[in-house]
């Protein structure tokens, strides 16, 4: 299924995502209701891949995408895990990408994707 094939509404769950106004549960769960059993996932690990739901750059990642969820970390609006595993979900899904010479955005996908401090 190519981007352009994607309905706009589509498009908009990979939106509200970046913009994490959906978990990752929630958009596990939408993900699942589309593609029914095309949907591969492992229950077992806390990410999942989005190829099959839309496997082409589509949804750019921008400085104000990172800066709004450090905003939402410093509020204690989500975790340190759900911020790890939003980093994650961008870095290992085509759907999303940043520009090229974006090193800000690149860096701090990165550098969140990682697990320094875990929580107990």
């Amino acid at each position: 299924m190519a981007s352009s094939e994607l309905h706009p509404d589509d498009i908009v769950v990979l939106e509200r995502f970046a913009l994490f106004e959906l978990s990752i549960q929630e958009l596990r769960q939408k993900v699942h209701e589309k593609l029914g059993s095309r949907f591969r996932d492992n229950k077992k690990m806390p990410w999942f891949g989005l190829n099959s739901f839309c496997p082409e750059p589509t949804v750019r990642i921008t400085p104000q995408h990172v800066e709004n969820l450090l905003a939402k970390r410093r509020r204690r609006e989500i975790s340190e895990v759900q911020l790890r595993d939003w980093a994650t979900m961008i870095q290992i899904n085509d759907c999303y990408y940043w520009e090229r010479g974006d090193d800000v955005v690149a860096e701090w996908v990165c550098r969140l994707s990682m697990d320094l401090i875990p929580e107990d």
